[in-house]
């Protein structure tokens, strides 16, 4: 990134300094860094994303956090690969990029210090705490109420004071709001302020459906289902594996695109694959998924299947709805915020395989006009409501409230949970 004192604007006072230090959220940071581009008072600081170092160069991130961790990478690419070794390495690039953010607030005053993740939760409340004596603001983005890996009492407290330091909490959807005050804290409801998850566009350009389904070895008239994501537990996909052996034996030509790092080893959903019978129906990409393989992904697939056990957001629903796919989704979190039935898609219970091959049937008879239909209502949605110039101003709009008055002044857009606002 380029730094203003070099691109001809006069300097500006500085409002908000946003971070994520490990560059966690790699496509929401360079979406919502693009949206700050009519903000210069807004400065957005990351790690480079170590994922695939030729995406997200069409952004604002300032990447400096991990100077030791790219210093590495560069020299030896391999040692992302090495867990626990790449895993002590960004512990060391936190505790020093924590340093440079205190340093940076104390140097240039910026009164609001937004923070994306909280990887150490004891230390990072001791941070905010410092940063607040030098008179800054906090404002923390909750991506997940808890950490899915591990909801254990001392977590749950851990989070709790961090939620209570905070001056204000960021939830992307009503849905983590209400999970915020269920699992952690319901004294915090004042601070919470809904401002949604963008849409995610991809970084590469997608390619033709004809010519993915080449690249990919498909069929010209397959069915294709596809998911993207980190393969997690909480992801749901042996259900969507079983949902998928149902719906084939009604629907020959369904094939099925895993794709996505798993979180643990993918054997068992391998072993379940053979079981059920549909080994030639499934292609499985169990590995890191680069943003031009991604998008060949997207220009092959016809929907894109969400079958989550949990979710707060989903960045994958998010990246349908910019590559214009209709979506099949549980009904869980922030996932039913994403599908208008039956204009994009359809929504179908948690851990239901039965329903959920019921709407892979259902799609799939469905004319391809009427398909298309679906497309391109995805894709209006996604443009009409999770817009990143309206998510920049609501961000922008909230630092500046709390670099005027503090945070007294939420009572009025406080988080609402009671009675018929309750989230379903």
């Amino acid at each position: 990134m380029r730094s203003r004192a070099h691109t001809g604007y006069p300097p500006v006072s500085p409002l908000a300094l946003v971070v994520d230090i490990t560059g966690t959220s790699a496509n929401y940071n360079q979406s919502l860094s693009r949206a700050f581009a009519d903000h210069p008072e807004v400065v957005f600081r990351t790690a480079p994303y170590f994922g695939d170092r030729d995406a997200f160069r069409d952004s604002l991130l300032q990447r400096d956090f991990l100077s030791t961790a790219t210093w590495l990478a560069d020299r030896w690419p391999g040692i992302v690969n090495h867990h626990w070794l790449w895993k002590t390495v960004q512990l060391q690039g936190y505790f020093s990029g924590w340093r440079d953010v205190l340093s940076e607030i104390g140097r240039t005053r910026t009164p609001v210090l937004h923070m994306q993740w909280c990887k150490v939760p004891v230390f990072d409340l001791l941070m905010m705490r410092k940063v607040q004596r030098q008179g800054a603001r906090i404002v923390y983005t909750v991506h997940n109420a808890l950490p899915y890996c591990n909801r254990s009492d001392a977590v749950r407290r851990a989070y709790r004071q961090l939620y209570r330091q905070a001056d204000a909490l960021i939830v992307l959807s009503r849905t983590v709001g209400q999970q915020v005050l269920d699992r952690v804290d319901d004294s915090v409801a004042g601070k919470i302020q809904v401002i949604e998850h963008g849409i995610l566009e991809l970084d590469c350009p997608i390619p033709d459906r004809e010519h993915a389904r080449v690249e990919l070895k498909l069929e010209r008239e397959a069915e294709v289902a596809l998911f993207v994501g980190r393969i997690s537990p909480h992801k749901g996909i042996t259900d969507l594996i079983d949902a998928f052996a149902i719906a084939s034996r009604d629907r020959p030509r369904l094939r099925l695109i895993l794709a996505g790092a798993p979180e643990d080893s993918f054997d068992p959903h391998e072993a379940q694959i053979r079981r059920l019978g549909v080994a030639g129906k499934v292609q499985a990409y169990p590995r890191f998924v680069s943003e031009q393989f991604k998008a060949t992904l997207y220009g092959a697939a016809d929907v894109a299947v969400m079958p989550h056990k949990e979710s707060s957001q989903s960045g994958m629903g998010l990246e349908a709805l910019a590559a214009g796919k209709p979506l099949l989704a549980t009904r869980v979190g922030g996932l039913v915020e994403l599908v208008d039935e039956g204009v994009n898609g359809y929504s179908v219970p948690v851990s239901n395989p039965e329903a959920m091959a019921g709407a892979l049937v259902r799609f799939f008879s469905l004319p391809r006009s009427a398909q298309t239909t679906m497309a391109d209502a995805s894709r209006t949605l996604g443009r009409d409501r999770f817009a990143w110039p309206t998510i920049a101003g609501k961000h922008v709009a909230l630092y500046r409230r709390l670099a005027a008055s503090g945070p007294a002044v939420m009572a009025e857009d406080a988080f609402v949970s009671s009675g018929e606002e309750r989230i379903q």
